[in-house]
């Protein structure tokens, strides 16, 4: 992962690697997140006929709640910037660039 969002399925409520918590936070998925992940997984069970989406697809309302969110903090800071300057007005291009320019700033 490099910069972006990863989503991980947590099947065993164990995740537990190294990484770096001054870096990174692990965080619930919301609705959105929901939708997204589910999204992805039938996108690849339609790529690849995989068992293992199709039994996640199937069930779910229970494995949905199994996954987590890991977001760079960061990445974090601009995206909620992004959003910020979306909020003030600004289409996503000029919500971008003011972001970009304002953690340049820092």
């Amino acid at each position: 992962m490099s910069g972006g969002i990863a989503y991980i399925y947590n099947k065993n409520n164990n995740f537990n690697i190294n990484f770096n918590r001054e870096m990174v936070e692990i965080e619930k998925l919301d609705d959105s997140d929901i939708d997204k992940v589910k999204s992805l997984i039938e996108e690849h069970v339609e790529a690849t006929d995989s068992n293992l989406g199709k039994q996640l697809l199937l069930n779910w309302s229970i494995e949905s709640k199994k996954f987590l969110k890991v977001v760079p903090n960061e990445y974090k800071k601009i995206i909620t910037l992004i959003d910020k300057k979306k909020a003030e007005g600004l289409n996503h291009e000029d919500a971008l660039l003011a972001a970009f320019y304002e953690r340049s700033a820092i």
